[in-house]
């Protein structure tokens, strides 16, 4: 599962109670099979890190990118608790602010046996292909910003990593060669569909606005991050992204 994170201003109690709860409980330290039992019932938060209200953004240097399962390793959880994580849907392959999955973290902290490290590692599809995940997904934030980014900076969005259409949850059913991800902008009224294609590889990328007419547009990204773009319905109104006609 996969929470579009920007601030909390956005948000109402819905989506911002659960993430302060979770939050809560990690800081508090709290016993890592209750948190894991909690996230559970709350899958949609399973990889959202801390989310704050715009005012604490702007007063930080660096952003906390930490997820769940990166604080369930640096605070010892159980096996069992990873295994409710995974199973929730928690990204193995997840970057944090320090560029380090939890795997990365697991290791560092050089107190886990074999068997957490290997429930804990990113899949062959991640760490096979690293360099071109890293290339589309500099091309994929470049065609959101282009699209989107104003609402982006003035919403803090966190734009999604790459490496989580690479990645099948546990808890997940996945098209063996095909994975798909929607991901929503606020007050964009739309978002931007993504498929990869694993064959190729190529990544789509279909941006939308619902109250523009003719402001859908595909985006198709090679391995090497070069990207095609066309409008599906010819020209918008005025011949830009669709953000331009609002």
């Amino acid at each position: 599962m996969y929470l579009e994170v920007c601030d909390k201003d956005v948000f109402d109690e819905f989506i911002n109670g659960p993430n302060e709860k979770i939050w809560e409980m990690i800081d508090q330290h709290q016993d890592w099979d209750t948190i894991a039992d909690f996230i559970e019932t709350k899958s949609l938060h399973a990889n959202a890190p801390r989310m704050l209200y715009k005012k604490e953004r702007e007063m930080l240097e660096i952003r906390d990118l930490n997820t769940p399962l990166h604080m369930a390793v640096r605070q010892g959880a159980s096996k069992s608790a990873f295994e409710k994580l995974l199973k929730a849907g928690a990204y193995r392959s997840l970057l944090n602010q320090d560029g380090e999955t939890p795997y990365d973290v697991a290791l560092k902290e050089n107190r886990y046996e074999e068997d957490i490290l290997e429930l804990l590692k990113p899949p062959d599809t991640v760490t096979t292909n690293l360099e071109t995940i890293q290339k589309m997904e500099k091309s994929m934030h470049k065609v959101m910003k282009d699209i989107a980014g104003p609402l982006i900076e003035d919403y803090g969005v966190l734009l999604p990593q790459c490496s989580i259409l690479w990645e099948k949850p546990s808890g997940e059913p996945a098209n063996k060669y095909n994975t798909s991800l929607h991901f929503s902008v606020p007050m964009m009224y739309g978002g931007f569909n993504m498929t990869l294609d694993r064959n190729q590889p190529s990544l789509l990328v279909e941006s939308f606005c619902r109250i523009v007419g003719g402001s859908e547009q595909e985006h198709f990204i090679d391995k090497n991050g070069k990207i095609k773009s066309r409008n599906v319905y010819g020209n918008s109104r005025c011949g830009l992204s669709c953000l331009s006609c609002i």
